[in-house]
């Protein structure tokens, strides 16, 4: 079974997400967007961490940048909380002033273009790749193969 468990999750509080996992918990799974904690499961997941460290990087080492506002995503979803990290990190690094007052929270669906002007900068992910990955581990798992998560 695949699950885009990262889309689905941002609709879900903490405790709706454990109980949709408890329910595949005895099936070979893939988690996308996700890492799996239970150890039944792989995961298929982008480095966001490093990712957006080197993006908030490049503003604040390259452009000398020092005023931000971050927009992140919802509160416990995966994606935006590694982000939101390396954002902290980054500005933690280079000592620029930075706390949660300057971060602004959306829900990754197209409803928060009314909010953000001009358009945000972005960092391709390649879902056609992450699906591949995806197809193959779910292949493999369903052979009774240990697939390493990635």
């Amino acid at each position: 079974m695949i699950i885009a468990y990262g889309s689905l999750c941002i609709f879900l509080d903490e405790k709706e997400r454990k109980t949709f996992l408890d329910k595949y918990k005895d099936k070979p799974c893939v988690l996308v967007e996700e890492r799996d904690h239970s150890g039944k499961a792989t995961s298929i997941i982008a480095d966001n961490y490093h990712g957006m460290y080197a993006v908030a990087e490049h503003l604040v080492r390259d452009h000398g940048y020092r005023r931000f506002t971050y927009l992140a995503g919802p509160h416990g979803n995966t994606d935006a909380n590694e982000r939101r990290q390396a954002v902290f990190d980054v500005m933690n690094a280079y000592k620029v002033s930075f706390d949660e007052s300057r971060v602004a929270y959306g829900d990754f669906s197209p409803c928060v273009q009314q909010q953000v002007n001009p358009p945000l900068t972005t960092v391709l992910q390649n879902a056609f790749d992450m699906g591949y990955m995806a197809m193959i581990g779910a292949a493999e798992l369903c052979k009774g193969k240990n697939v390493i998560p990635l």
